[in-house]
């Protein structure tokens, strides 16, 4: 992605939206922690935004932007987040065969309830927490639109 200065105090990038110079923290961030967000297709904005927002609010994230074709789902732009859009190129939105998303959890326990509400939400079922290495507790599933997530603590 590539960021085009406006004016002294914003930048825009190649998608057209527009951040203040204060948000510039965030990507330097995101460049130390190395993934800054991820980006889910979807075919319902409306849909993914509430059952994203809903499925991570536990977790202290919260809706921080909608911009009409794309929202924000996290804790702060100083953190990573989600994002959930319609695709940038008007076409169907697809799953990748071989991509998820990892969301850690502070404890098993913690793994245990966030799976359970993502299916609560409509959520299906890619395979029910437990220890699929001597560390790692994970527990998968999908979205509303198909997109394979995994909720899971190391150690």
């Amino acid at each position: 992605m590539h960021f085009h200065w406006l004016e002294r105090t914003q930048f825009q990038d190649d998608y057209g939206a527009r951040f203040h110079v204060s948000s510039m923290n965030f990507f330097l961030r995101g460049i130390r922690t190395m993934i800054g967000y991820i980006t889910i297709g979807t075919s319902n904005l409306e849909k993914a935004t509430d059952y994203w927002s809903k499925l991570l609010e536990p977790t202290g994230a919260t809706l921080m932007g909608d911009m009409g074709r794309i929202a924000f789902i996290g804790k702060g732009m100083d953190q990573p987040f989600i994002a959930v859009c319609t695709p940038y190129d008007e076409g169907d939105p697809s799953p990748g065969n071989g991509n998820m998303v990892a969301l850690a959890m502070e404890s098993r326990e913690q793994v245990d309830q966030m799976y359970a509400r993502a299916l609560e939400l409509g959520g299906t079922d890619e395979g029910e927490p437990g220890e699929r290495a001597p560390t790692f507790y994970g527990g998968y599933f999908r979205d509303l639109d198909g997109n394979k997530a995994v909720f899971y603590k190391m150690g």
